[in-house]
Parts: structure tokens; sequence; C-alpha cells
């Protein structure tokens, strides 16, 4: 859009300067032919050509590229038409006479300001009149003639003389046109060229930024990982030995689960890298299949945390394949169950796969604490806040929402996090037949996370 608006600007620029410049040499030759008439006392021929001078003047006026309009080239050909009109009708002697011939500068003139649309209008205008006169000539119809018979010879010559000089100017005005549009033309590729050259400097600029990006997370995979599986594994070693001695198994606990809270944020930093650097490699795939695979992989770790995981899905939802990255989405949506096992307290976690009218849904939804209005607007950034008050040993970092959000959006996929509320009676039945029998193992409030997958994305088996 914008280098079609330069392109106008470019050629109404180039249509302006053009018409300033036949019209002053049309004025001037005006001028010579009123001055005739003026002093031959020729009153006719004397208010018709003041009339063409006006006209002259205001395209003069009005080719100022602040002023110009596409109006101007109209009023500079009427205006010429004019003073040819008269002149033909003034002279006499029909089309044996030389300013018949004006009304072919006529049309090369309109060429040359409209091009060849606005050449043809005139084209037919200066053949109309011309056909007029013939028409006149053969109909024995008389023109007048207002010039007085010594200065009929005299009036030729300066009629072509003036075509001559309005061959000139025409030629003038072209070359003028094409320097300005080789001028404008050397501007433009003088632009292009600098963008290029910007755009080569900050590619080399972007190339090395990333290879910088790439060294310091290799780096930062090895200092921490290395010390960190140490922290991890003597932690874990020293558990078992002092598991008989409470007072260190706090400690050595926090220690352990701090050092696998780092590792996983480093892996995951890692993986947000990766996923911004790779292309996507879409194969056909169910998205049904993917949270069934899901919901059995962390079915163990949730029972673990006294969270039973609950999954339904419609028979209709096995029949649809999507084309998308198996490996990327199978994390984004290991995450967000991860994120709802680690928040969840005991109880059921529900996982329903639904076909809607325009989508396939897919919900997860927890028992934990509704979030806020604030914390749902910034809980696919990071969310440390969650991380920092919860001590569960979940495989799953700050970034994780963030990834999630992150793949589904290459997928065209939409995710929001609903604030839901359910019966304590219903949850209790969950609870009761997910055989987690307690107090407290229900909550009336928790979150919904509804993953959308449009319907136009949908191959049916």
């Amino acid at each position: 859009m914008l280098k079609k608006m330069e392109f106008v600007q470019a050629n109404i620029m180039r249509t302006a300067a053009v018409s300033r410049w036949i019209a002053q040499i049309a004025a001037w030759l005006n001028f010579a032919f009123l001055i005739l008439a003026i002093t031959s006392h020729i009153w006719p021929r004397v208010v018709l050509l003041s009339i063409a001078q006006c006209g002259f003047i205001a395209c003069i006026y009005y080719s100022e590229i602040s002023r110009f309009s596409a109006k101007v080239p109209w009023l500079l050909l009427a205006s010429c038409w004019f003073a040819v009109a008269n002149a033909v009708l003034t002279n006499g002697a029909g089309m044996g006479h030389v300013t018949v011939l004006w009304f072919v500068i006529l049309v090369c003139i309109a060429g040359l300001l409209g091009g060849l649309r606005f050449g043809l209008y005139w084209g037919g205008i200066g053949g109309m009149s011309i056909l007029v006169v013939a028409v006149c000539e053969m109909f024995k119809v008389p023109i007048p003639n207002f010039t007085p018979e010594p200065q009929r010879y005299t009036l030729i010559v300066m009629h072509t003389i003036a075509q001559m000089a309005c061959m000139v100017g025409i030629i003038a005005a072209y070359t003028r046109a094409l320097e300005i549009y080789q001028r404008q033309v050397e501007e433009q590729i003088l632009a292009v060229t600098k963008e290029v050259e910007q755009r080569k400097k900050a590619e080399v600029e972007a190339q090395l930024l990333a290879k910088n990006k790439e060294q310091f997370l290799r780096n930062i995979s090895h200092e921490f990982r290395t010390p960190l599986n140490s922290i991890i594994g003597f932690s874990e070693r020293l558990l078992k030995k002092c598991c008989d001695m409470p007072e260190l198994v706090k400690p050595l606990s926090a220690i352990n689960r701090n050092g696998k809270s780092l590792h996983y944020f480093v892996s995951e930093l890692l993986l947000l890298d990766a996923i911004e650097a790779t292309p996507l490699q879409r194969t056909r795939a169910c998205p049904a299949e993917l949270v069934h695979s899901c919901c059995e992989l962390y079915r163990d770790l949730a029972l673990e945390h006294e969270l039973a995981l609950r999954l339904t899905i419609e028979p209709a939802c096995l029949q649809f394949f999507v084309m998308l990255d198996v490996a990327r989405m199978s994390q984004a949506l290991n995450n967000i169950l991860l994120f709802c096992i680690r928040q969840s307290s005991r109880g059921v976690i529900q996982l329903r796969v639904e076909y809607a009218l325009d989508a396939l849904v897919i919900t997860f939804e927890d028992n934990a604490q509704a979030l806020t209005h604030s914390q749902k607007e910034h809980l696919f950034e990071t969310h440390y806040e969650y991380v920092l008050s919860n001590d569960k040993d979940v495989p799953c970092s700050a970034f994780a929402l963030k990834i999630a959000g992150m793949i589904m959006g290459y997928h065209n996929w939409s995710v929001e996090v609903e604030c839901g509320e359910s019966e304590c009676g219903e949850a209790v039945a969950l609870c009761t037949a997910e055989g987690l029998n307690g107090p407290d193992h229900c909550q009336q409030r928790g979150n919904r996370f509804v993953v959308s997958v449009p319907l136009v994305m949908f191959s049916q088996v």
C-alpha cells in the first residue's frame, strides 16, 4: 500500500511539472496572437484569445505541487482547444488552413500529460473538431474569417512558427519528464540500496546475537546442570541414609526439591530457545490421542500427590486428525497438566475432549484456588510465585505455561483460563470413585484451561 502511494505521488509530481512547462509555452504563444488581434482591432478574436489566456495562467498557478489536482490537465487542454478552435473558426479556409494541424499537437500534449487513455479522449475530441470543419466545407457552410487580407499570410507564417515552437516545447517537456522520472528512480534505487545494506547489517547483528545467545545458553546448561546433578544425586543419597533422622530429612528434601526445580528451569529455558529457533515438524495426528497419552504419562505422578486424573473423551473426537508437531504439542499439553498437578490439592483433575460446533475443545480442570483476574492476565508469561509457593516435586518450571501458550500459538490453537465453580457433592462423588477418601479432598472452586482447535484444521477419518 505504501509503495503504491509513493508511485502515485511521483506520477503527480511529473504531471504537475510537465503541465506547468507546457502551460508557460502555450501562454507565450497565445499572447503573441492576442497582441496581433488587439492591434488589428479584431475584437471577437480578442475576447476568445483572452479567455484562453486566462486558462493558461490558471494552469500555471495550479501546476504547483501543493495546489495540483487531476483537473489541471483538463483545464490546460481545454484552453489549448479553445485557442485552436478560435483560430480555425476565425481564419476561414477550412481544412486547407494550417490551424487544423493544431489538433494533432493537442493529442500529443494529451498523451504526454495523461498517457494513452487521456490521449485517446482528446484524440476523439480533436477528431470530432476536424470532422465538424470537414462537414462545413463539404456542405459549403461558410467559415467566418475575421482576419484582414493583408494579415492572412503573416498569420499562416506565425501559426507555422508557433507549431514548430510548440513541438520543440513538447520535446523539452518530454525530456524534462524523463529527467524527473530518472531522478525519482535514482532516489528510489538509493533508498532501496540503503535499506538492503541496513537489513544486511541487521541480519549480521542478529546472527551474531543468536550465536552469542546459543553460546550463553550452552554455558548455562553446562555450568548449571553439572553442579545441579551433583546436588540432586548427593541429596538423594543422604536422604536414603538419613531417613531415620527427622531433623535432617526436611532440609535435605528442600535441597533436593529446589535443585530439581532449578534443573527443570534450565531445561525449559533451553527448550524455549529451541522452539523459537527451529520450525515446526507437522504430521497428521489425533489431538484426543495426545491428551490420552498425556494423561497416562502422569497418572502415577498425580497419585503420588494424592490426585486422580479423570479423562473423558467423546467417541466422535477420536475420528478427527490435525496437522501438528506431535513432540511440541505433547510438550504443551504435558505442561498444562503438570501445572494443574502442582497447584491442586488432593482430589480429582478433570480432563475432557469434546466436539463443539466450530472447534474441538480440550479442558483441564483442577481443584486449586481460583486465580484472580490479574493473575490470569500474566499466567502465560511466567509464574514464579506459584513455583516458590509450592513444595511439590513436579517436573516443570515457571516457563511451563509460557512454552505451552507459545506452541499452541504457532499451531493457531487458542488457550484460555476460566475460573470454575463445582458443587461439593459432585466433587466428593468423583473423589470417592477414584478411591481418594478423606477430609478436605474436594474444593468448590477451581480453574479450567480451555484449549480450542479450530474446525477448519480437522480432517475426518
